[in-house]
């Protein structure tokens, strides 16, 4: 688990499928039946969770999928209330990861209410960060942004500080979503200086991208002539970069879509092209999300 927050997914990946195959799932289904917190059940599901959140940045989507739904069936076998509490958030997360603001929504909706009747309160902060995320959709982004700035205070009062970054960047999504880019800017700078504090990377590659989003976003009509299309270049390299390194496929895509985007604007189509079609070919024609979806289209569209 601490190498996939450092963003070492590949060797995560290795120490988490080895925990997995010397579990005892039958030990821990006995125990399910009357001895309360059992030390491994937290461990299997906390396992497989983390390992579709891994396998979502390999690239393995279907995959992912398939290990978050087996976590999420064994919590609800296990009935323990905090396990299933956090199998609950760990799979809205992924939803989250799957820009799924549905789904997102249904499950931080139920981690909200199970938390606050068991007193959680950290995965209630979580549950709420989740959901204000969920809400804000472009145009109506206000009633989201409130209730993450809310979360995000709950969740701090409880001292955690894995995910950070992670957070951060999803607070900047929605300031800016709710018109303050420059307040996003400035939280993007926060998670950028929190990546570097702490280590955890696992969501850097992303919080480059969107600082390059944003700063074409507060340049306006000007973005392609001004100085703000030069460093946002700089950043969506970084994020490739940092993408290509880590093998997280799914943000590598997001990052050849932001620049392909970029470059197509500035008149240099063939290259936007040839930064996506590569990674966006990488994934197999079946699998089918928000993200590929939407590098298809730009292909097509500059076909």
């Amino acid at each position: 688990m601490v190498l996939y927050h450092m963003g070492e997914f590949p060797s995560a990946m290795g120490h988490l499928e080895r925990a997995l195959a010397s579990a005892d799932v039958s030990t821990a289904r006995e125990r399910a039946a009357g001895y309360g917190i059992y030390t491994g059940q937290w461990t299997i599901v906390g396992c497989l969770a983390h390992a579709a959140w891994a396998l979502w940045f390999l690239g393995a989507i279907d995959e992912s999928l398939a290990r978050s739904h087996e976590a999420l069936t064994l919590a609800r076998e296990f009935g323990q209330p905090l396990h299933l509490a956090n199998a609950r958030y760990w799979a809205a997360q992924l939803s989250q990861y799957r820009r799924d603001r549905v789904r997102t929504r249904e499950l931080a909706e139920v981690v909200i209410t199970a938390s606050a009747k068991e007193g959680f309160a950290q995965q209630k902060a979580q549950g709420m960060l989740l959901r204000g995320w969920a809400m804000a959709e472009p145009g109506a982004a206000g009633q989201g942004w409130a209730q993450m700035r809310e979360g995000f205070t709950a969740w701090e009062a409880t001292g955690a500080g894995v995910l950070r970054p992670y957070y951060l960047a999803l607070l900047a999504e929605v300031a800016a979503l709710a018109g303050d880019v420059a307040e996003g800017l400035r939280l993007v700078d926060e998670a950028l200086a929190t990546v570097e504090k702490s280590g955890e990377r696992s969501w850097q590659a992303e919080v480059h991208r969107l600082r390059g989003e944003l700063l074409l976003q507060q340049s306006g009509s000007d973005a392609t002539t001004s100085s703000a299309a030069e460093v946002a270049e700089v950043c969506f390299r970084q994020a490739l970069a940092v993408a290509r390194d880590q093998q997280a496929r799914s943000l590598e895509l997001r990052a050849a879509m932001s620049l392909g985007r970029l470059w197509h604007r500035l008149g240099q189509r063939q290259r936007g092209t040839e930064v996506l079609a590569p990674i966006c070919g990488w994934f197999a024609d079946r699998i089918d999300t928000v993200d590929l979806q939407e590098a298809r289209a730009l292909l097509a569209a500059w076909a």
